[in-house]
């Protein structure tokens, strides 16, 4: 089976207990790495990390648009088909995937789509092996739809008085910033104070050090540099809030501006620093739009009958309806009877 970064929480890369498989990792597989700048596309090897793609491909001021905290590989990324945190603007990685090379498991080479984007002559078989997690073969190169850099970005920690605020707000800014609007991220008290408990470097901004129970980071991107007639992205996030707040449109209790970079810090450090609660159990889920919330409130509902001594520390991509629902606990109070137990109410 194959095994790229071991950045996710998908566990078809993990070997069961027989001791009859073979793990296959792709470290290695970085032969191929061909840009197309008219076609702007990318054929690549399956085992570069994102990273490493995006940094080769800025000096041409393209990049590959799907945000993580974490670091990838490519074939990763396409057998998990993964989101990210601006998958509001750019959607997820099968949306950006124009062809495949795949090793089926009879040993045969099968190159699926290619460069060409308009290819409806029939069935287009690369879609059944994104997301599939190697069932149908293990991909060994891909073509990548690109995407301009964006040249212009503001950012801002917006802070809701409750849950029932925040889809109001993002409607609201889907009509006023339209395709502008390129992050809509959700991130819960507990898993904020897990970053700034654990990573020193953190910038806490919020009001005498108090977090919120709720905070939204909200991005405006442009691909275009600034010119003498084009308002600043800044002025502009902060006269849609301005404008929201005085018209009553929308609830917000607080809004935080400052360098994007330093607030993506905080979100990117959700990921990691969250394990350090205790015995993670975690969950990447998604729900129609607007099932996330309720899922949300009736789990909070629940669990303290349940689990007391157990936190929730969820954060995600709550404007395209995606969470990251993470239930932490102290090592000492788990059992097998316990684990057990908590499997079964979850599901």
């Amino acid at each position: 089976m194959p095994q790229g970064a071991n950045t996710g929480l998908v566990g078809t890369s993990i070997p069961d207990e027989t001791g009859t498989q073979v793990v296959i990792s792709f470290d290695r597989m970085k032969e191929v790495f061909n840009v197309d700048i008219e076609n702007r596309s990318l054929r690549v090897s399956a085992g570069f990390h994102l990273s490493e793609v995006n940094e080769r491909l800025s000096e041409q001021g393209l990049h590959f648009p799907i945000d993580f905290g974490s670091d990838p590989q490519i074939g990763g990324m396409i057998a998990t088909n993964t989101g990210g945190g601006r998958f509001l603007r750019y959607g997820d990685v099968r949306r950006h995937v124009l062809g495949l090379d795949i090793v089926t498991a009879i040993g045969e080479l099968a190159p699926l789509g290619g460069p060409v984007r308009k290819a409806n002559i029939g069935t287009d078989w690369k879609q059944l092996a994104i997301g599939s997690g190697a069932d149908f073969g293990i991909i060994t190169q891909a073509v990548l739809n690109l995407e301009p850099i964006a040249r212009q970005q503001s950012a801002a920690l917006v802070v809701p008085p409750n849950n029932a605020a925040i889809f109001p707000l993002l409607q609201a800014l889907k009509q006023m910033a339209g395709p502008m609007l390129s992050a809509f991220e959700f991130m819960s008290q507990n898993a904020m104070n897990a970053a700034f408990d654990h990573v020193p470097t953190l910038h806490n901004p919020f009001a005498d050090g108090t977090v919120p129970q709720i905070a939204l980071l909200i991005e405006l991107t442009h691909p275009n540099q600034p010119v003498p007639w084009e308002i600043d992205l800044d002025e502009v996030l902060q006269q849609i809030l301005m404008t929201m707040w005085e018209n009553g449109d929308v609830a917000i209790k607080d809004a935080l501006f400052g360098r994007p970079d330093d607030m993506w810090a905080l979100r990117h450090a959700l990921s990691e620093d969250v394990r350090t609660a205790g015995k993670l159990y975690a969950f990447d889920l998604g729900f129609r739009r607007p099932d996330v919330l309720a899922f949300r409130r009736a789990i909070q509902d629940e669990l303290p009958d349940f689990a007391p001594r157990i936190t929730i520390c969820d954060f995600g991509h709550v404007g395209d309806s995606g969470l990251h629902f993470n239930l932490a606990g102290s090592y000492e109070t788990h059992s097998d009877e316990f684990e057990q137990g908590l499997g079964d109410w979850v599901v």
